[in-house]
């Protein structure tokens, strides 16, 4: 074991550069990963993207983890190393090294369900002496939305080559549930901005108004039947006008004749 060895962003660049090319040349829409040991979060990190935790002004690109559908951890030192519970040696160290707090660690370790699009599993050994099962209280390999699958009796170098059945069983598992997709995990860059702590905003006080009674409903006007139209009266026929009564002329006396005007004088 190289003691003197770390996650560097040039390991991680080199990781990402690899898997970059398997998917080009295969022309694949989704890839299965497997990470060893200390290849599993330098694994990790090339599949989060983001800046490098060692030097900020190398930017690896954005997530993969829409590319990767089934990824696997075996005997993989996710949160630290047993061996690193001092920051001794460069594998060791509080930056990009194993130790249980290192940079690195927290940088991979602040999202989870980030390594595939479909599920992600975590294999590890209670007998492994190099990762160890656990480390600063927790599981040494385990890791945010990890399914665990647990071994008796197997040491490190045991656990990574003797495990094929089982590897080969998680990929077929993950095959044939095809869980639904996982939230696409989010950069670096973001993950520092909620690294500030905003104390948390008090409830606004609503002012409650006092209950408005309920008007009755305006009454709908009837519609108004329209008037049925006057007929005009017939028009009475004028009376024909009378014409003016002619006066009759008063009638004229007959002159008496000669014997009664001689009967006249003789009664005379």
């Amino acid at each position: 074991m190289n003691l003197n060895v770390a996650m560097s962003c040039a390991h991680v660049r080199h990781v990402r550069r690899f898997i970059e090319l398997v998917l080009k040349y295969t022309e694949a829409k989704q890839i299965n990963i497997i990470g060893y040991s200390m290849g599993s979060p330098i694994a990790r990190k090339a599949i989060l993207g983001g800046k490098c935790v060692d030097d900020a002004s190398v930017e690896l690109g954005p997530s993969l983890q829409s590319r990767v559908h089934t990824y696997i951890s075996v005997a993989g030192a996710n949160q630290g190393s047993y061996l690193c519970m001092l920051p001794f040696f460069d594998i060791c160290n509080m930056n990009t090294g194993l130790s249980c707090n290192s940079k690195f660690l927290a940088d991979i370790n602040w999202f989870k369900n980030y390594e595939s699009s479909y599920k992600s599993f975590n294999l590890a050994s209670t007998a492994d002496w190099v990762v160890g099962y656990m480390a600063c209280g927790k599981k040494a390999s385990e890791f945010p939305g990890g399914h665990e699958w647990k071994v008796d009796g197997m040491n490190h170098e045991q656990t990574e080559f003797d495990t094929a059945a089982i590897q080969l069983k998680m990929l077929r598992e993950s095959y044939a549930g095809q869980s639904k997709s996982r939230p696409i995990a989010k950069t670096a860059q973001e993950k520092k901005k909620k690294e500030v702590r905003r104390s948390p905003e008090k409830p606004k006080k609503v002012q409650k108004r006092a209950p408005v009674p309920n008007k009755p409903a305006p009454k709908k006007d009837a519609p108004k039947k329209a008037a049925p139209s006057k007929k005009a009266a017939p028009k009475k026929a004028a009376p024909p006008k009378k014409a003016p009564a002619k006066k009759a002329a008063p009638a004229k006396r007959a002159a008496p004749k000669k014997n009664e005007k001689n009967n006249q004088k003789k009664s005379g």
